[in-house]
């Protein structure tokens, strides 16, 4: 069993703290990814777990096995079986790609016959068997990543660590390169801490996301929990787009919350029991909002506005919208070419969040 636990990690850099406590697990064969702007502590984390980095407390366990455990224990990385993949791929460019995916088991003494067969099955593995007697400068920057991948599997990890892979190959390749790698994960079944700052590739690559920020942990969950259920607004508003509307608690009843919006007339309902403060932020998503080209108020349909339109902008699949609903502007979502500047849109009451108005604030409607 390959699965990794992390308990109050804890580590600083002179009197800055990069990592405050934090606590997750990755069950065995699972990819994680930990999610977060630069600085917030996620690639100091794969380091602690691949022994590059000592943290100051904590217990990191992969299995049955302790790799540290504050001053008690402390393996050093060879002793971890981590299989890492770094951002600039760092393989040694006097050496064929044979060469460079077999240098671990050399490291191990294994004899040339055999680390040279383990090195071209992993390379038929990444699909670059036909590249083996080429160096690293005869090779593109995805054939690199691969070959950095080979080296990885070489040796079988019982974690693999894979700190913003696709960094350093363009849009296409790197979309290309997440589904293969997607793929290969779930092949080989190997437990996966995938480290990124990108949005899109937590979102359609990880079993579960771990969303950091200031060395700390926001939320946990799927890509479907943290997308359509932020825990707080940091959330809500670094993963993908999202309106914020200031307002103002006006009544509750049942399970149904209205808000007051400034310059609007009628009151926005969204799903949930009044909460106990009345400054609050709504999060709706772009995509979550219906347009109207027309006057579509029905009784059924309380959350329906008029708005002015004052920008847009063509993304080739769809539009952006920047529109005015009272005193606020909010961007949503069309896949037409809107023919007028006056509309009517709506937003489901069970698509927005509410929030307190304060900036850290947790989420009011889970």
């Amino acid at each position: 069993m390959s699965r990794l636990q992390i308990k109050g990690l804890t580590k600083k850099f002179g009197s800055a703290l990069a990592l405050d406590r934090i606590s997750f697990d990755a069950a065995d064969g699972e990819l994680l990814t930990l999610l977060g702007p630069s600085g917030c502590g996620k690639s100091t984390t794969l380091w602690s777990i691949a022994g590059l980095h000592q943290p100051d407390d904590g217990v990191i366990t992969v299995g049955d096995t302790t790799l540290f455990d504050g001053k008690r224990v402390n393996l050093p990385p060879e002793d971890r079986n981590c299989g890492v993949v770094f951002q600039s791929y760092a393989i040694w460019p006097h050496m064929t790609v044979l060469d460079n995916v077999a240098y671990p088991l050399k490291l191990r003494r294994v004899n040339k016959k055999s680390r040279h067969a383990r090195a071209r099955e992993v390379l038929e593995l990444v699909e670059m068997a036909p590249y083996e007697g080429r160096y690293p400068h005869e090779l593109s920057g995805g054939q690199q990543q691969r070959v950095a991948l080979a080296r990885a599997l070489a040796h079988p990890p019982r974690i693999l660590l894979l700190d913003e892979p696709f960094s350093n190959l363009d849009a296409k390749l790197r979309d290309r390169a997440r589904e293969w790698l997607k793929h290969l994960q779930r092949e080989i079944g190997v437990t996966t801490v995938f480290v990124t700052h990108d949005q899109d590739e937590a979102l359609s690559m990880s079993d579960r996301i771990v969303v950091m920020s200031g060395g700390k942990i926001h939320q946990i969950g799927t890509p479907e929990e943290i997308y359509h259920d932020p825990a707080d607004r940091f959330v809500a508003d670094f993963i993908g787009t999202t309106n914020f509307l200031d307002g103002a608690v006006e009544t509750g009843h049942g399970n149904v919350t209205d808000v007051r919006l400034p310059g609007v007339s009628t009151p926005l309902r969204i799903d949930g029991p009044r909460p106990d403060v009345d400054a609050v932020t709504v999060s709706v998503r772009p995509e979550s909002i219906h347009v109207y080209e027309r006057d579509h108020h029905r009784a059924d349909h309380p959350n329906l506005f008029p708005v002015s339109v004052v920008d847009r902008s063509f993304l080739g699949d769809h539009y952006h919208y920047w529109v005015r609903l009272g005193d606020s502007t909010l961007v949503l979502e069309s896949t037409h070419k809107l023919s007028t500047s006056e509309l009517h849109i709506e937003i489901p009451s069970d698509k927005a969040c509410l929030f307190s108005a304060d900036q850290d604030a947790q989420a009011l409607t889970r």
